[in-house]
């Protein structure tokens, strides 16, 4: 059958805007449904919401693929100054392991080699505080390297601070998915805030000395991803994969990472699926829609997806 192309593409950009339901699906994963941490009620609302999603729109198949997560949750976080008892901000790093420390507080500023070397002999038990940002003019060493070096050091823990100001935190990963040989907690990790970085930063040099804990867990337990697909008319063995994560950071709503990434993929499906019920126009070949758990827990999800299919 020869494609008249200039419908099809009319079509395209015609669906995707005044059928768009954009606003539809963020409100339903934002902020009905809220943080969807990989395992969570939230996350098995969630994947039953795209599945059914993608149902109502006419793909082929649509189902839920569950696996073992290995996940974590924390339940207490404290940071406090020995010499006055005054609290500090403290969000734990993901997947931080449980921990109490107190320590005199080290000034390591950015981590580097360069500047570990001129505390070492404070940093053998002391707790590190130091920028998550890339050290200016230099070249760029992620903080997961950096943490290393810290922990290599001696360090007994370490205090990242956080780039936003308003005393706002965010969680962070001791690891880097990119390098598998890192250790994921080299070093007990925590943030706080930019201002109280500050703080600290000066009591580093006063002989500061800092209280840490963290009460946490690690379990396994059942999470979920979606699969579904598009079947092709020409090549229906061969797979285009579209992909997003739907699982959010641990007590987050998520819109950027990764309810945007989800709704493409549904967004994507439903243009497509359209434009086979309505022109009778169907991929080559076949296209997996599919939305991956855990990717926030080393990415445990997509690997299960691979392993699978």
């Amino acid at each position: 059958m020869e494609l008249d192309w200039r419908s099809i593409d009319r079509f395209i950009v015609g669906e995707a805007w005044t059928g768009a339901r954009i606003g539809e699906h963020l409100e339903e994963l934002c902020e009905n449904i809220g943080t969807r941490w990989a395992s969570s009620e939230g996350e098995w609302k969630a994947v039953n919401y795209i599945r059914d999603q993608l149902k109502e729109m006419g793909i082929d198949r649509a189902e839920l693929e569950e696996y073992e997560l290995d996940t974590w949750e924390w339940s207490r976080a404290q940071a406090q100054l020995v010499e006055d008892g005054s609290a500090i901000d403290l969000l734990p790093f993901n997947r931080c392991p449980p921990f109490s420390v107190e320590g005199a507080i080290v000034d390591v500023g950015y981590g580097t080699a360069r500047e570990i070397d001129k505390v070492k002999d404070k940093l053998a038990g002391g707790i590190a505080i130091m920028f998550i940002g890339f050290e200016p003019f230099t070249t760029p060493i992620p903080h997961a390297q950096r943490l290393q070096a810290l922990a290599a050091a001696g360090a007994a823990a370490a205090m990242v601070i956080d780039k936003k100001d308003g005393r706002r935190m965010e969680y962070h990963s001791a690891s880097d998915g990119r390098d598998a040989d890192l250790n994921e907690h080299p070093v007990p990790t925590v943030t706080t805030s930019r201002e109280h970085g500050a703080l600290l930063r000066k009591l580093a040099g006063r002989d500061g000395h800092l209280k840490l804990a963290v009460e946490s867990r690690f379990y396994l337990a059942p999470a979920h991803n979606v699969h579904s697909e598009l079947v092709g008319t020409r090549w229906p063995d061969e797979h285009l994969v579209l992909g997003g994560h739907h699982d959010t950071v641990y007590g987050t709503y998520g819109g950027n990472d990764n309810a945007s990434g989800t709704i493409a993929v549904l967004e994507t499906a439903r243009v497509l699926a359209a434009l086979r019920a309505e022109l009778g126009v169907a991929p080559g070949c076949s296209i997996r829609f599919a939305t991956y758990s855990a990717e926030e827990q080393k990415f445990q999800g997509a690997a299960g997806y691979v392993e699978r299919h």
